[in-house]
């Protein structure tokens, strides 16, 4: 049933590693861009891309993760849970009629990075990466580990006076329904 799935939907990860030229400290930066509809299809595309991704860092010991994308989830989402807290229940409908074996509570994230950059302004309703007119709010985050990285800055979004002139994106200004996402990272050695 999985294979059926993934074959007729779209997923897109992209896994590079980087080496910083001061530390030969390895980075590796994942980039995705989760199907838009159907909340069990993300979050099983994510749990592949994060298998992936443990994969990529077993082969890079002492490396840290940069994962960022367009998730098509809010922060309410069972993706979004499942990043935020390592884990997932087993119950959760969004993956349990996909389960065959029942015998484990839960399903464990295979790489900590249970940060985001936008999880303090995520209660806030005027911020948003997505913006149509259908659909406003936070759909794409850039998760880290909070041990390897300090978040310095971030781009925080779209001027307020701006956004009550137009009736979403994309538009002349902005090519994307989606805006970009842009941080600045220090890195802890």
């Amino acid at each position: 049933q999985i294979n059926t799935i993934f074959n007729a939907r779209n997923q897109v990860g992209l896994i590079v590693a980087l080496k910083h030229l001061d530390t030969d400290q390895i980075i590796i930066v994942a980039n995705t861009h989760l199907y838009w509809k159907y909340n069990d299809i993300k979050l099983l595309q994510v749990m592949v891309l994060l298998e992936a991704l443990n994969k990529f860092k077993n082969r890079y010991p002492g490396s840290k993760i940069l994962f960022s994308g367009d998730f098509n989830s809010r922060p309410n989402s069972s993706v979004y849970h499942f990043l935020k807290n390592d884990k997932i229940d087993t119950s959760d409908p969004d993956i349990s009629k996909y389960l065959t074996e029942k015998t484990k509570k839960f399903i464990l994230n295979p790489v900590e990075i249970p940060n985001n950059v936008f999880e303090k302004i995520i209660q806030q309703d005027k911020l948003f990466t997505c913006f149509t007119q259908h659909l406003f709010g936070i759909f794409d985050y850039i998760w880290f580990n909070d041990n390897d990285f300090q978040l310095l800055k971030f781009l925080s979004g779209v001027d307020q006076e701006y956004l009550s002139k137009i009736k979403g994106l994309p538009n002349e200004e902005f090519p994307s329904d989606h805006i970009p996402l842009v941080a600045e990272f220090e890195l802890k050695i």
